[in-house]
């Protein structure tokens, strides 16, 4: 074939994107090999094989691929994307109703103070009305950086435009005694509500405070342990409501705090203000949980007599679920997250579905098939990318939403992590693990939600699910994959779910609990 006419033809036709015919692939370019076959047979000895011609072609080589050696390449495509189908097999309604059958078991098991991996624990707080009003601040601690807000709520379903102000907790905090970390935080509390806070009574203030509590009033609870690379001494135990109450004293403080909640719960509390069939609060970030509303008569370990609501917002601590590795799609990769965290055995669910682990999870599963000869041949050495967590949840969202002809945004990404040559095919396969892998985690919190929207006998009728988080709300395709399996366990039903992002729930919502907590501490 003459060499002009042939790159006249690789210049004139996109490279296809390369799946298998019998794999769905969620993605913004799907070609159908047999299509491509049919369209470019003619145009080569090689048959449908010829598409790795032209992918090579396109990316600067100009000699040709013999025939033999097309075939053996898409041979070795086709068994790669073998192993990847194995360890992510995409999920059907036949292999995630099991899960909802557990998940909701563990749930009732929970609520009822049998053993659960789903800690179902009960906030002392139920959703507001959003007839609620006035002038209330939030402290939100749930990772490295804390806030403070002034959060105003003007009773008709609004809130004015929250005055807030950022801190650095820094890793010495993070890691050093409990009295200096709330210390700190009281004195930067200081620094923002006496600029704001006029009035001689107390401010009301909601703590939120994003790690596992047993909370024994809405104002009360005591740390289980540390995560998200805390690990601040004499805090695990001990009441944080105290801690900070304490530390609030000492800086002179006029500081009530009325509300202890997590980001979750404040998700919740935040859409419930102006939406009454908010029902769900989920976070889909660095870490993941949700909360909903429970029927206060369902929670059989409630031993704290009346309650003052006929509902009760629970605190699922979905991060847990399965722990007795029953029924999730665990494989070799999620062994290996599993087996490297500082909480072996734990928070499987989430290590599976939040951004904290997404990225490592493509990292490990890259590198097993690099090992195997079979990915970056080109390449036998990259330090960079054998250090843990090197390839970031962003990075894996960054070449899902490539949908350039020659994925040339996948090949810049994977250059950032030592990759300085990739073909082709290197590049579709990783971008297909990338889709595997977030279409997993989607799968999942599907899953969880409908399950939790069943246990509240909600299928069928309207129910909101408030969302914050950046893996929802930043990667490619997560939100409308999360729909589409609502749509495939739910069928028609999911028509009546709304899904809305609720930005900054963790600051707002705290504020709102203290209005809840302010409201009924009388009652």
């Amino acid at each position: 074939t003459d060499t002009s006419a042939t790159m006249y033809r690789l210049r004139a036709v996109p490279v296809p994107r390369i799946v298998r015919t019998n794999t769905p692939v969620f993605s913004r370019q799907q070609h159908h090999i047999s299509t491509f076959e049919s369209t470019h047979q003619k145009q080569s000895s090689s048959g449908g094989y010829a598409y790795f011609g032209l992918a090579a072609a396109a990316f600067g080589g100009l000699s040709l691929l013999s025939g033999s050696d097309l075939k053996a390449e898409a041979t070795s495509y086709k068994s790669t994307m073998q192993t990847v189908d194995k360890l992510f097999p995409l999920q059907t309604k036949e292999s995630l109703t099991p899960m909802v059958t557990e998940f909701m078991r563990l749930a009732k098991a929970g609520l009822s103070g049998s053993p659960s991996s789903l800690k179902m624990i009960p906030t002392y707080t139920g959703r507001v009305l959003g007839t609620e009003k006035g002038v209330f601040y939030a402290l939100d601690i749930g990772g490295t950086n804390f806030r403070t807000l002034q959060v105003q709520l003007n009773g008709n379903g609004t809130v004015s435009e929250p005055l807030l102000k950022s801190f650095d907790i820094g890793a010495e905090r993070m890691r050093g005694s409990g009295e200096d970390l709330f210390t700190f935080i009281a004195d930067c509390c200081k620094e923002f509500i006496k600029d704001e806070h006029t009035s001689n009574s107390a401010a009301s203030l909601g703590f939120t405070f994003s790690f596992p509590v047993n909370q024994t009033s809405i104002s009360s609870g005591t740390l289980v342990h540390w995560t998200k690379d805390f690990t601040a001494s004499g805090v695990e135990g001990a009441d944080v409501v105290s801690l900070l109450n304490n530390a609030l004293k000492k800086a002179n403080l006029k500081v009530q705090v009325d509300a202890l909640v997590n980001d979750t719960v404040g998700t919740l509390l935040t859409s419930s203000y102006s939406d009454p069939n908010c029902v769900i609060g989920l976070i889909l970030g660095t870490g993941t949980n949700a909360a909903y509303v429970e029927k206060h008569a369902n929670i059989g370990k409630w031993k704290q007599g009346p309650f003052v609501s006929q509902e009760h917002i629970i605190n699922v601590e979905w991060g847990n679920f399965d722990a007795d590795k029953k029924v999730l799609p665990r494989n070799k990769i999620d062994e290996q997250i599993d087996a490297a965290s500082e909480n072996v055995g734990e928070q499987l669910f989430e290590k599976m579905i939040s951004g904290r682990y997404l990225g490592e999870i493509v990292r490990l599963t890259v590198l097993q098939l690099w090992k195997e000869g079979v990915l970056f041949t080109n390449q036998p050495n990259n330090p960079e990318f054998l250090k843990p967590m090197a390839f970031e949840t962003r990075v894996a969202a960054g070449i899902e939403a490539d949908d350039t002809r020659t994925l040339e945004v996948v090949g810049g990404l994977l250059a950032s992590v030592g990759f300085a040559i990739s073909s082709p095919e290197d590049r579709q396969i990783v971008q297909e693990i990338c889709v595997r892998v977030s279409s997993r985690a989607a799968a999942l919190t599907a899953m969880g939600l409908v399950s939790l929207l069943k246990q509240m006998d909600r299928v069928g009728k309207p129910a909101t699910i408030a969302v914050d988080g950046s893996v929802y709300s930043k990667y490619f395709n997560f939100a409308p994959r999360i729909r589409k399996y609502l749509k495939m366990l739910l069928g028609a039903n999911a028509d009546k779910i709304k899904i809305v992002e609720t930005c900054d729930g963790s600051g707002v919502g705290a504020a709102m609990a203290a209005a809840w907590g302010k409201t009924h501490s009388s009652k």
